[in-house]
């Protein structure tokens, strides 16, 4: 959506009582907060005039909503529910709305950059009132450093006060390790995708990003899920690396219980995938991950395979 040229806006007169015209400057506005809220759960995210064919339109996107860290955001009638650092589990919204709503427009379009110059607004729900506004351009630099999407989610913070901490540096965020081993098994056939899970299960890229799909909810973590596994009431998701995965455990009615990162002994650059989970108690009475990865094989030929056992902490 283009904003109106300073001319037209001066010629809108009476009829600006009758439609309502954004009248709006590529530049403006700089940051302005008429009011502070302390206490914000979340709020409803929204993005005007960037086309539907963006999946992730706008400088403050999805991605920069959910990296600011609220407990959750709605967004295209979804709620995005925080599960973890940087990752969120979706289902459609429901009950009543945000009273806060974050605003992203799109105004004339810089040259040469993917997204146009825009204007970001907080709103509130149940007044109508303009909390703060400011203009996002591709390319900003504040403070000496930072991301337009980084600029735009602490100035969020600043309106829409949470007690929640930021997430961190922008980029992967560590889940720290839980005591673990690691042993070599024969090589072995390579078990189907999503063992142990029902067949409705799937990998969906609806958002970009990898995430499980389970019919019900989704996981979206921070990196895109590359495998899943099932045993009873649990899921165990597998993203990262040949040498680094980051492994999320929740339970089949979308609870997010448990994460951890695991060292493995292949390369860097192997492809690796989680294909058997089981789950048992330790001699402490508390539950133990075993998870068979395979490694490194053509689809014809027999794997390589390792098991690697995660004491959780969970009882």
């Amino acid at each position: 959506m283009r904003a109106p040229s300073s001319a037209a806006c001066a010629a809108v007169g009476v009829a600006a009582l009758l439609v309502l015209v954004r009248c709006t400057v590529p530049g403006d506005p700089a940051p302005v907060i008429s009011r502070t809220v302390d206490g914000v759960d979340g709020f409803e995210l929204r993005h005007t005039g960037f086309g539907d064919a963006r999946r992730k339109p706008g400088h403050f996107s999805l991605g920069y909503a959910i990296w600011a860290n609220y407990p959750y955001i709605v967004y295209r009638g979804k709620e995005y529910r925080h599960a973890g650092p940087g990752s969120v589990l979706v289902r459609p919204a429901q009950g009543p709305a945000p009273r806060y709503i974050v605003e992203e427009f799109a105004l004339d379009p810089d040259r040469n950059v993917d997204t146009p110059h825009s204007s970001l607004e907080i709103i509130d729900r149940s007044t109508g009132a303009v909390l703060g506004s400011r203009g996002l351009r591709s390319g900003q630099v504040e403070n000496g450093h930072g991301w337009t999407g980084q600029h735009a989610a602490a100035f969020v913070r600043r309106v829409l006060r949470t007690p929640v901490p930021i997430g961190g540096p922008v980029g992967t965020k560590t889940y720290g390790s839980a005591a673990a081993t690691v042993d070599a098994l024969p090589d072995g056939d390579v078990p189907a995708a999503g063992d142990g899970c029902p067949s409705t299960y799937r990998l969906d890229q609806t958002l970009g990003d990898s995430g499980l799909d389970t019919g019900a909810w989704m996981f979206v973590p921070q990196l895109p899920v590359n495998s899943y596994a099932c045993h009873e009431h649990y899921i165990l998701t597998q993203e990262g690396w040949g040498n680094l995965l980051y492994l999320d455990l929740l339970t089949t009615d979308g609870r997010h219980v448990f994460q951890t990162e695991l060292r493995t002994p292949v390369h860097q650059s192997a492809t690796i995938a989680l294909k058997r989970l089981r789950l048992s108690r330790n001699t402490s009475g508390n539950i133990e991950l075993q998870v068979d990865l395979h490694y490194g094989a053509a689809k014809s030929a027999p794997a390589r395979r390792f098991r690697a056992t995660v004491q959780t902490g969970l009882n």
